[in-house]
């Protein structure tokens, strides 16, 4: 995991600026920081230190790899190399293709190349690593995360997923995911096997050597899945799981760690908890969508406590949702619907629940790793029949995930019903009440007539508003504000 900031454009002035940009974003990366320019651009780069990948970005004499997050090559041989590696490949790549290097890479990235004469930036497909960019008068500011920008530049907008960005091109789309046909008379053991096998390669190649491996386990299918399998390859598997007292996820993730041996954490939080870093979660978070912070709320706690346990890398189950029809409002959608639905969760996943796995690990230095967005899993899912994922007159989600992974872990596991992170833990319950009475009435009735393009839905997201304007008054940072629709 690390934290990029980059300027192109104007010399004067813009070291102060690179490092007070750099300042901003420090906790993607706090065991590495360095910077260099160009006639025309300066970089600044801070990165977290792991087992497998020291840190070392220059591969060779004027020639840059830098790289938030990680990613492997789609011929599944060269998949696993070490960074140090792949970076060398990439920029070979890079050489041969020009630009046309990012379609051959997977994972989850933002992407700085410099090679002394041609600058790239990327980022995947997905949007699975932040990225934004602005402008001030002829010169461009890109940042790992809005915080970095907002004393620097006019406007803030988002760095598109799926594109590349060149001084000569600006930006370019390089990938673009196009509705595909469902398998015709498919072959439900078939399948069961091949999601094995590719959510199995996915995580393989994600898996840094010689470094324990932590997982966010809340006790539900998706994360029990991956602690599962990590379980199988990894002998270094530490599972953590927070919530209130007697909450759901507690109970079923203790269960899960016992039946696979992990070495397991759990942390029992208190409305306390709750009020003493609501200010830091949204700071970090960058936003105050309503189910988003109450879910974040547990996910900074459960990651802090992988942080206090040695851990600085976890994998989540973030992603099955998505690909498998995992929220039940699906279920009452025509089925014609569902899949073009399931292509806008994908897409739209980035200012949900992947923006609140990246910045609660980023805010501990921790770096997260996502399987099951995987590319090529990811296209191998949408080709599994509706009927498959949504299953039979009771309506069971993910039905063919449950399926395939029925040997792996118990019964109650498998069957157990989807909950939101933050049901399951109880840190939404818990600060609906509190949140609300700390809320003068009359206050949040005024705000809603204050308030454009955005309904504050009850006292509690009015009071993660107040948090979130002290922080982010930028004029142009209410239009970069994603609101859960399906709470």
């Amino acid at each position: 995991m690390s934290g990029i900031a980059f300027i192109y454009g104007v010399k004067e002035g813009r070291a102060e600026q690179l490092k007070g940009m750099l300042e901003k974003i420090k906790h993607r990366g706090p065991d590495l920081e360095t910077a260099f320019s160009g006639h025309n651009h300066a970089v600044g780069y801070c990165h977290l230190a792991t087992a497998d990948d020291s840190g070392v970005h220059l591969v060779r004499k004027k020639e840059y790899v830098l790289s938030d997050g990680r990613f492997f090559f789609n011929e599944r041989p060269d998949s696993n190399l070490q960074p140090s590696l792949a970076r060398q490949k990439l920029i070979d790549l890079y050489h041969s293709l020009g630009p046309d290097a990012i379609t051959k890479i997977n994972g989850e990235f933002v992407i700085f190349i410099s090679t002394g004469e041609n600058l790239l930036l990327a980022r995947d497909p997905f949007g699975l690593k932040p990225f934004y960019y602005g402008r001030n008068q002829n010169t461009y500011y890109f940042a790992s995360e809005i915080k970095a920008l907002i004393d620097v530049v006019e406007g803030i907008k988002e760095f598109p997923p799926g594109h590349y960005w060149t001084p000569q091109t600006g930006f370019v789309r390089y990938f673009s995911l196009r509705p595909v046909s469902e398998l015709d008379n498919a072959d439900i053991e078939e399948i069961k096997f091949n999601l094995r096998q590719y959510l199995n390669a996915a995580l393989k190649i994600r898996l840094p050597g010689n470094e324990k491996i932590g997982i966010l386990l809340s006790g539900g299918l998706d994360s029990s899945i991956i602690a599962a399998l990590a379980a199988e390859v990894s002998p270094k598997v530490a599972t953590f799981t927070v919530g209130l007292p007697g909450a759901s996820d507690l109970l079923a993730a203790r269960s899960v760690a016992e039946y696979l041996g992990t070495e397991h954490h759990e942390f029992l939080f208190s409305e306390t908890e709750l009020l003493n870093h609501a200010s830091e979660v949204i700071y970090y978070l960058e936003s105050f969508d309503l189910p988003l912070v109450r879910s974040s709320l547990a996910n900074y706690l459960v990651s802090k406590l992988a942080k206090e346990n040695g851990v600085k890398v976890v994998c989540v189950g973030e992603g099955a949702d998505e690909l498998f029809g995992g929220y039940h409002y699906l279920k009452e959608l025509p089925k014609d619907q569902v899949n073009a639905e399931l292509l806008h969760l994908i897409y739209s996943g980035r200012k949900g629940g992947f923006q609140r796995v990246d910045r609660m690990n980023a805010a501990n230095s921790i770096e997260p790793l996502i399987p099951f967005m995987d590319s090529q899993l990811l296209s191998f899912a949408l080709t599994i029949p509706i009927d498959l994922k949504i299953w039979g007159k009771d309506k069971i989600e993910k039905w063919i995930l449950r399926e395939a992974f029925a040997q792996a872990l118990p019964s109650q596991i498998t069957e157990r019903v989807k909950q939101k992170f933050f049901q399951g833990s109880g840190s939404g319950i818990a600060a609906s009440t509190l949140f609300d009475k700390l809320v003068d009435t009359e206050k949040y009735e005024k705000s809603q007539k204050e308030l454009k393009g955005h309904l504050l839905r009850n006292k509690e997201e009015f009071y993660y508003y107040q948090i979130y304007r002290q922080y982010y008054q930028h004029p142009s940072i209410m239009e970069l504000m994603h609101q859960t629709k399906n709470i």
